[in-house]
């Protein structure tokens, strides 16, 4: 549903459900339901200029709707001589998508399987040159309901967009990173693949390299992901070699580095 309908219909949220009332309803847990009363008690759908479907009350629409059935409507069809028709519409199978099982984590993936990935919230540029990098086979998708996986960042995940909660209803797994990097991309995708990992102290070097030249290219600051003060240590001394500017920031064990230009 497009947003602006989304809002005309009352809105629409995945509601979580007891084990009794999931029994009792037939259903999984995680369901969507209607957040308010729709804007307007009536839809009417415009089929052709002497075709209507008139769907009333529309609270009852929806809510049908969202339990995997849609209630006939009532049409209204103009003749040749210009009378009007009214009748009850038959009722049609409702197409809904695949249930998916919900997954706690990723399972591990042989090289020969195609994965569709959705970035939300990380860069698909990076995302593609990680899968480059490291020849898996994946495939980047323009719609969240088309991926297989989702790769997010900590701060959308937290915020529990409803894009995210509603592909975490359906089952849908998703992987978390520390930071918007190539390497940290490489990492998740890695562990999908189970490939060899490189030394955390050295994929922190590596992060610490493609963030210096993103602050050098973007004239910004870049934030790498959390690391201990040893590898933040080493991270500073590399800083410096290029001639920028890091500095800690946050609390342990969440402490990381903030690069800045020399001009900040």
């Amino acid at each position: 549903v497009n947003p602006t309908l989304n809002d005309l219909l009352g809105g629409i949220q995945t509601v979580t459900l007891s084990d009794e009332e999931a029994r009792r309803r037939g259903t999984q847990k995680s369901v969507l339901e209607r957040k308010s009363p729709p804007t307007f008690d009536v839809l009417v759908e415009i089929h052709d200029r002497d075709r209507l479907a008139i769907h009333q009350p529309l609270a009852e629409v929806v809510d049908a709707a969202l339990r995997g059935t849609l209630k006939p409507p009532q049409m209204r069809i103009r003749g040749a001589d210009g009378a009007i028709v009214a009748r009850i519409a038959e009722a049609a199978p409702m197409r809904t998508a695949a249930v998916r099982e919900p997954l706690e984590a990723p399972r591990s993936r042989s090289l020969h399987e195609t994965v569709s990935v959705f970035p939300y919230g990380v860069s698909r540029n990076y995302l593609e040159q990680a899968i480059n990098e490291l020849k898996v086979p994946i495939r980047v998708q323009n719609h969240i309901e088309d991926a297989d996986l989702i790769v997010t960042l900590k701060n959308y995940y937290r915020r529990k967009d409803s894009p995210l909660k509603e592909a975490e209803a359906d089952g849908i797994p998703i992987q978390v990173l520390k930071s918007n990097t190539i390497t940290q991309i490489k990492n998740a995708l890695s562990r999908v693949y189970q490939l060899d990992t490189p030394d955390p102290t050295e994929s922190a070097l590596q992060e610490t390299l493609e963030g210096i030249s993103r602050a050098k290219a973007t004239n910004s600051m870049v934030e790498l992901s959390p690391q201990n003060a040893y590898v933040r240590r080493l991270q500073h001394q590399l800083v410096e070699r290029h001639e920028l500017t890091a500095r800690s920031t946050g609390k342990e064990p969440n402490r990381r580095l903030r690069i800045y230009t020399t001009a900040d």
